[in-house]
């Protein structure tokens, strides 16, 4: 029997067996108070790692291929948001009136601005608190001396707090074969990159960061949304055997999607395919879509400049 089952929402489908890999090296924030001599040090440190931020989220951005465009303008809301009043500006303010480290000011200034936007009606909207927690997490590890996530090594398991078009753009996905993060929703950067990948992926996996140890292994069930880890025997053989059950009903539903769409009665019907960018387009023809039939315009128009006719 596994050692704990912890569970998500599944935003990928899929099985994946490895060993746990975490994205971010912080995984705890420094809590220590400090006296009104040593203020405007912490002050000091914490726009030092703005800076830093900034430039490694340009670093980012640059590498962001045309196909992905839209990623490419997420990261520069994030490198404005890097020097936001409401985030630098309050963590800031929180050092003097409270007397505590910067670590501590800033974890409870992202903690207070994500609680407001995830008590917001819009799910849209909500799913935005992940660029705050994004930019948080990234401030966070610079003033713990370092400045860039490290590259996933190894084929494994992905795992993190959240992660965002920034950290996709560090990192190597080639062997990653299952995505897990503890925040994030249905329309985050994560199930979006996870689809893209065809790899599975679990969101707001409870408990994920206190009880999932690093180099252990671990399945990925995005089928039933649960996470096993430490696995027995028992639990491997069965969940190879329904990985192998998984990818071969994947790949004869890939081949019959391009079967003519015909009902018994022989009425002939027309499959469209439901896009969110115009990038999609290109697998049109894999998936056995005939067309479009929704095309999603809300992100076209997101992005910094409205889109021609």
């Amino acid at each position: 029997m596994a050692r704990s089952l912890l569970f998500g929402t599944s935003v990928s489908p899929g099985i994946a067996i490895g060993v746990l890999r975490f994205a971010h090296n912080v995984q705890t924030v420094e809590m220590r108070r400090i006296s009104p001599r040593e203020v405007e040090g912490e002050q000091e440190q914490l726009r030092a790692a703005v800076t830093n931020v900034r430039a490694a989220l340009q670093e980012a951005m640059a590498k962001v291929p045309e196909d992905l465009s839209e990623y490419r303008e997420v990261i520069a809301a994030q490198i404005e948001l890097a020097r936001d009043p409401k985030l630098v500006g309050s963590a800031l303010s929180r050092i003097e009136k409270e007397l505590v480290c910067a670590a501590w000011a800033l974890d409870s200034t992202v903690e207070q601005l994500c609680s407001i936007f995830r008590n917001m009606d819009d799910p849209y909207l909500r799913d935005r608190a992940q660029d705050i927690r994004a930019v948080g997490l990234r401030l966070r590890e610079c003033l713990a001396g370092s400045c860039a996530l490290p590259a996933a090594a190894g084929a494994g398991i992905l795992a993190a707090q959240d992660l965002s078009p920034a950290d996709v753009m560090d990192m190597d996905f080639k062997d990653v074969r299952a995505v897990i993060t503890a925040e994030g929703g249905p329309t985050s950067h994560t199930a979006i990159l996870s689809r893209g990948l065809h790899i599975p992926a679990l969101v707001g996996v409870t408990g994920l960061l206190e009880t999932g140890k690093p180099g252990e292994k671990v399945i990925v069930d995005g089928l039933n949304g649960c996470l096993l880890l430490d696995p027995d025997a028992d639990d491997l053989a069965t969940y190879e055997e329904r990985q192998r059950e998984y990818q071969e009903w994947e790949a004869r539903t890939r081949s019959e999607s391009h079967w003519p769409a015909e009902m018994r009665d022989g009425v002939r019907v027309s499959v469209h395919a439901n896009l969110e960018r115009l990038e999609e387009m290109d697998e049109l023809q894999d998936s056995g879509a005939e067309g479009v039939g929704l095309y999603r315009t809300e992100f076209s128009f997101l992005r910094e400049h409205l889109p021609s006719e």
